[in-house]
């Protein structure tokens, strides 16, 4: 499977789709229910296993109301080539993010680089509101490792 179909699951609609029309355009149905606590969605590295394979990406969910904060998780994503579905194959919460403190995300990028890449998570607590990233290094399904943090 090449890295242009692996992403394009991810994109509908994608230019990759209808430049090779021997992939079908991804269904509605092939998603999960949009969450209306989702706020960012941001597509990261591709992993492999043995003979399986997939996507990552970062998701950040807002929770409350009056006081929103976010929460962080890194999902690793399984490419069914037989079915062409994608789903959900580990999810890993970012604690060292999540615990504690109110924290307001406001951006996340992807650094492609040697075996996963890296995430940079850029945020403000509610009780401290000067800006931090947080840099988490990507391995296995299931697995980030915390390597920096900026205040």
């Amino acid at each position: 499977m090449t890295i242009c179909r692996l992403l394009a699951v991810l994109i509908v609609g994608s230019s990759c789709l209808a430049a090779n029309p021997s992939l079908r355009e991804p269904e509605l149905s092939d998603f999960a229910p949009v969450d209306p606590s989702v706020r960012i969605v941001v597509p990261a590295s591709i992993w492999q296993v043995g003979e399986q394979y997939g996507s990552t990406r970062v998701v950040v969910y807002s929770h409350g109301w009056e006081h929103v904060r976010s929460i962080v998780a890194v999902q690793w994503l399984l490419h069914e080539e037989s079915s062409q579905k994608v789903s959900v194959f580990k999810s890993a919460p970012i604690s060292e993010l999540n615990a504690g403190d109110w924290v307001n995300v406001d951006s996340v990028r992807f650094h492609d680089g040697v075996n996963g890449g890296e995430v940079a998570i850029a945020f403000t607590r509610r009780a401290n509101p000067k800006p931090e990233t947080m840099y988490i290094h990507l391995e296995a399904p299931g697995v980030y490792q915390v390597t920096r943090r900026s205040k």
